[in-house]
C-alpha cells in the first residue's frame, strides 16, 4: 500500500488550477480548490466572489448567500460601498428567492 503525499499549499498553483477549471466547465473542481485557498484566507472577498456563483449553480444557496455576505462585508469595511452593492445586486439575480438577499439590498 503506497501512501499518497498530499501536495504542499500552494496558492498560485491552486488559484491558476481553480481558473483553468472554471474555464473549462468543471465549476465542482474550480470550487473544491477554492475552497482550499478559502480554509487558509477565509476573509478574502475576492475568493468569496468567485465562490458565491459556483455555489449557488450547485444549489448550495445558504452558502451561496453567506458567501456574498462576507465579500460584501468585506468591501463595505474596506470602503468600497459601491462594490458591496453591486456585489448584492449580483446576489439578487443569482438568488432571487432569498429573502435576506433583497433585505441586504435594501
Amino acid at each position: 500500500m503506497a501512501l499518497r503525499r498530499r501536495k504542499p499549499y500552494d496558492r498560485t498553483r491552486i488559484l491558476a488550477e481553480a481558473a483553468q477549471a472554471r474555464k473549462r466547465g468543471r465549476h465542482r473542481k474550480a470550487l473544491g480548490l477554492y475552497r482550499q485557498v478559502l480554509e487558509v484566507e477565509p476573509t478574502n472577498a475576492n475568493l468569496h466572489r468567485k465562490v458565491a456563483p459556483l455555489l449557488a449553480r450547485g444549489k448550495e444557496t445558504e452558502q451561496a448567500w453567506e458567501s456574498y455576505r462576507q465579500a460584501a462585508q468585506v468591501l463595505q469595511r474596506q470602503g468600497f460601498s459601491e462594490q458591496a452593492i453591486g456585489l448584492y445586486r449580483e446576489a439578487s439575480r443569482t438568488l432571487p428567492t432569498q429573502v435576506e438577499v433583497w433585505q441586504a439590498l435594501a
